[in-house]
């Protein structure tokens, strides 16, 4: 009985080998994501040309959208079950379509449009640009990877006809008769999977190889202690799945575990950090920005190793509080300090491959250089002003009108205040360039930031554009 008569039964099964493991992958923020594409899809109908009463409706139902999209989208495991259908993003669209009708009727299908608009239509571009933005972020991606397999495998052990084929075979071989059905289908999908082309014999030895190190897997894990009750509760769920075969359940439970119990090892060095952070803030507080920086470096060196997210948190809030302090109090060295921090988190993000991280520490590097160059004269701030320019414009790679519009119009923002800065203090033909460029800037920043959407924003950036295209008229005379 040649093992490729069960290929239809594994072929989901390839998919698991097709895609790197990583059990560390976080989901994303999707209230900041849906933010995101809603604007995208905004921006997109308003260059329509569209009555009042159309554009009414779109306001109405992004209102709408923006109370329901985020609890109607599916989770991990729903998208785990969607992968194996054969339209994967319209079965999600579908999905969430079919939740936010059950919120608003405007949503339904063959509801009547509203002044030429149909908001399904609008909610299904949306989440179409969610879901791909979702799936394009490694992390979200490699999380999702978890619910797939289990998915899969479970998918796998339901094809009978085919599995129950091989399992007859390998039973009368008298192979991994200490297995249960569950662990044995397994072993063999696992095994096919990351070798197609096996023949009989190859499947025995794999099962025979398989066995052996299973119940040497359970025996090393009847001798784990724990005092913890949490961490007890996982182990013996992941003990109960193990000795039913289930062992994608039981690896998850075993790394729910020692998740647990590393948090539980730097708890104590958890509290000494943040008692360091605190003792920093109120150093500042007593304007004594020396020590406060010199704390908040020891707590940040404490917790680092053990919680890097909460580890670069504390030199976040150190780089936010000492710009915050030199700016206040005109402190360049406080400046300076909090240009440092910055600059160990961007390298840090550089280092890990994480674009989007790089692109923001370069925005808030942009403002405490900025805020430093516009306090010092001569050549060394312009050189600032010009540094900060410079990182705007990096940041400005990875934030790009079509993906992160917010963070787009927000940067041109910025770049269009220190080109302006840097152009008035310029001599006259290369200070009109850095103008012409601010003007650039702030008219970027504008096609996201409509008098409709977003009236503060606007006029703020409308009158700075009307006092740098006016500064541009006085040099041109």
């Amino acid at each position: 009985m040649p093992p490729l008569a069960i290929v239809g039964a594994v072929n989901g099964a390839k998919l698991i080998a097709a895609v790197k493991e990583n059990w560390d992958g976080r989901s994303l923020n999707f209230e900041t994501l849906v933010s995101s594409m809603r604007m995208v899809a905004l921006c997109a109908a308003d260059r329509f040309d569209v009555d009042q009463a159309a554009r009414d409706a779109l306001t109405e139902a992004d209102a709408a959208m923006a109370d329901h999209l985020v609890s109607c989208l599916p989770t991990r495991e729903e998208l785990a079950a969607f992968a194996r259908k054969p339209d994967f993003v319209t079965a999600v669209v579908d999905h969430v379509a079919e939740k936010l009708a059950a919120h608003d009727p405007r949503f339904a299908e063959g509801a009547l449009s509203m002044a030429g608009f149909d908001a399904r239509s609008f909610a299904a571009a949306v989440v179409q640009d969610v879901i791909t933005a979702a799936l394009a972020n490694n992390d979200y991606r490699q999380s999702l990877m978890t619910y797939l397999q289990i998915e899969t495998l479970q998918g796998v052990a339901r094809l009978e006809d085919g599995m129950a084929e091989i399992l007859e075979f390998v039973r009368t071989q008298k192979a991994g008769a200490s297995l249960t059905d569950q662990a044995l289908r397994g072993a063999i999908a696992r095994f096919i999977a990351f070798q197609p082309d096996a023949s009989d014999a190859d499947v025995l030895n794999a099962v025979e190889t398989f066995e052996r190190e299973y119940r040497a897997l359970l025996g090393q894990v009847s001798h784990i202690t724990v005092n913890d009750n949490h961490i007890q509760s996982l182990k013996v769920a992941a003990e109960e799945a193990l000795e039913a075969g289930d062992i994608a359940t039981a690896r998850i439970r075993y790394r729910e575990a020692a998740k647990a119990a590393d948090d539980k090892a730097s708890e104590p060095v958890r509290n000494a950090a943040n008692l360091k952070s605190a003792e920093a803030s109120t150093a500042v507080t007593m304007l004594d920005w020396q020590a406060a920086d010199a704390a908040w470096e020891e707590a940040a060196a404490k917790l680092t190793p053990f919680d890097l997210t909460a580890g670069e948190a504390i030199v976040w809030e150190a780089g936010d509080r000492l710009k915050q302090f030199g700016e206040t109090f005109g402190q360049t060295p406080a400046l300076v300090a909090s240009e440092r921090r910055w600059r160990a988190l961007e390298i840090a993000a550089v280092v890990r491959g994480d674009n989007e991280r790089v692109a923001t520490m370069q925005v808030w590097l942009g403002t405490v250089l900025s805020t430093q160059g516009a306090r010092t004269g001569g050549d060394a701030g312009l050189a600032l002003l010009g540094e900060a320019v410079d990182a705007y414009r990096a940041a400005l790679t990875v934030y790009t009108q079509a993906a992160m519009p917010a963070d787009w119009a927000t940067t041109q923002n910025n770049l269009g205040i220190v080109l302006w800065t840097q152009g008035e203090r310029t001599g006259v033909d290369a200070g009109l360039a850095l103008l012409s460029d601010a003007v650039y800037a702030y008219r970027a920043a504008l096609t996201i930031w409509t008098r409709e959407h977003f009236s503060y924003y606007h006029e703020v950036a409308s009158y700075n554009l009307a006092l740098v295209e006016a500064a541009i008229a006085a040099r041109r005379g």
